[in-house]
């Protein structure tokens, strides 16, 4: 998952230290990261998310009931899981996407947070006979309407936390 955002601050610091506005954004990109993880990802691994996030189809999807095709390829799946769900073929990719690490860095030119999946290495395979379909990348893909969300909840999280953080006193030379 990468979301890119331009913040601007209105004041250089604001009378805060870098040290503690550094923290905030530590703690709002991890809030970020959380949010996506709780309520999104999960929505990758059904149907109405993967025409949100307009996911190649697979094999016998489009195939009609009936079909030759359809009995040979989705027609089994749909028999044994009662429904045909993207990503998914014997639920253990799914359950390994649950555990997660979020990692946030601020460097000199960047400030992000990157989710990483370190159970769901599935998810790094490409099917031999369809190199146009991404797991990795059909699972992490955020919708526009998913965006503006997460970029509101960074937005407040930032907002939050500076209001609860300390200025900077500032020192007055006595003469």
């Amino acid at each position: 998952m990468q979301i890119s955002i331009d913040m601007t601050m209105e004041e250089a610091l604001g009378g805060y230290t870098k040290a503690n506005v550094d923290k905030v954004i530590h703690a709002a990109l991890y809030a970020v990261a959380d949010y996506w993880h709780r309520n999104y990802m999960k929505k990758h691994f059904t149907a109405a998310g993967a025409r949100e996030y307009g996911d190649a189809p697979r094999k016998g999807e489009r195939a009609r009931a009936g079909s030759k095709q359809f009995r040979r390829r989705a027609g089994p799946a749909e028999r044994r899981a009662g429904r045909i769900l993207p990503l998914v073929y014997s639920g253990r990719l799914r359950d390994a996407c649950q555990i997660r690490q979020i990692i946030t860095e601020i460097t000199q030119n960047e400030i992000f947070a990157r989710l990483r999946l370190p159970k769901a290495r599935a998810l790094n395979l490409r099917p031999r006979n369809a190199p146009h379909i991404r797991m990795r990348e059909e699972a992490t893909t955020i919708s526009e309407a998913e965006k503006r969300v997460l970029v509101n909840l960074l937005s407040r999280e930032v907002s939050k936390g500076l209001k609860r953080m300390p200025k900077r006193k500032r020192r007055r030379k006595i003469a």
